[in-house]
């Protein structure tokens, strides 16, 4: 599959069914072998050194990304993945920023921080959860992979808070324009006895509305695949922008996510369908 400027979305995690070995983590935040879908697992290092994880499967998955997102990752950390089926090599990924450049210098200000790297300050990053993640070209089977972190600048231990290996899905239709990315505040005002109001913050969520009307039959089943699949619960992966058309799509228009209340798909004359679908920021 080639990647389109249509929204892309990111499903059938395969990483619960995968046994985790390797690497450097405390006991009680562990990595497991295996863990129920549609939950977060925070895993601490416990060394600054470089870790490698290996996830295996008993047969070959069919995968297209890998996602990699609520880390602690600093500035200078970097992460790679290659994928193998049997001893064959199916992917060898390139070194990746753990936080990855937002702007170029072209938009940047001489005194913004940043300026030559691209990353501004740190208050930029704390907005929205560290994400970094890599789109294969086409579907690939493989049976173990290893993902392989390098954060040795980190001042504090990383901390991962999910891992996807997941299918990839692109509607043949984009979805009926414009496009909301709203974030919802969960921040909320508590008064004191002396009458005070009070700020209690809290990291605002990104929710995207889609809706299509005009999608094939084939399109409209596998929506509905996925709802049964995923539920209410399961995460899932949306881009808004899956060309990256701008440094700051890797923030601001691709995120992990839930739907909310998903509605049915609808299936008119010609076996057109239509359907709509909240999506809510999981972190």
């Amino acid at each position: 599959m080639t990647i389109t400027p249509l929204i892309l979305i990111g499903h059938s995690n395969r990483v619960p069914s995968a046994t985790i070995t390797g690497g450097s983590w405390t006991g009680s935040r562990d990595l497991v072998k295996t863990r129920p879908t549609g939950t977060r697992l925070i895993a601490t290092s416990n060394t600054l050194s470089s870790t490698k994880l290996t996830l295996t499967w008993t047969r070959p998955q069919p995968m297209q990304m890998l996602v990699v997102a609520g880390h602690n990752g600093s500035r200078n950390g970097m992460m790679r993945w290659s994928a193998f089926e049997g001893s064959t090599l199916r992917h060898a990924g390139a070194w990746r920023d753990l936080k990855s450049p937002v702007a170029s210098t072209a938009d940047l200000s001489w005194y913004e921080y940043g300026l030559f790297t691209g990353k501004p300050g740190d208050e930029f990053y704390a907005r929205y959860p560290s994400q970094v993640f890599e789109y294969l070209p086409a579907t690939i089977g493989a049976d173990r992979i290893e993902v392989e972190f390098d954060d040795q600048t980190n001042a504090d231990l990383l901390s991962i808070g999910f891992i996807g290996v997941l299918q990839v899905w692109q509607p043949s239709v984009a979805p009926d324009w414009p496009i909301a990315i709203s974030p919802r505040t969960v921040s909320e005002l508590e008064v004191t006895e002396g009458d005070v109001e009070l700020g209690v913050e809290g990291a605002p969520v990104r929710e995207t509305r889609l809706s299509f009307t005009n999608l094939p039959e084939a399109d409209g089943v596998r929506m509905n695949r996925i709802q049964r699949e995923a539920g209410e619960t399961g995460e899932l992966w949306l881009d808004i922008d899956p060309l990256g058309q701008g440094a700051m799509t890797t923030y601001d228009r691709a995120m992990l996510c839930r739907q909310v209340q998903p509605e049915g798909v609808t299936f008119s004359e010609f076996w057109r369908a239509a359907g709509a679908r909240l999506f809510r920021e999981t972190f």
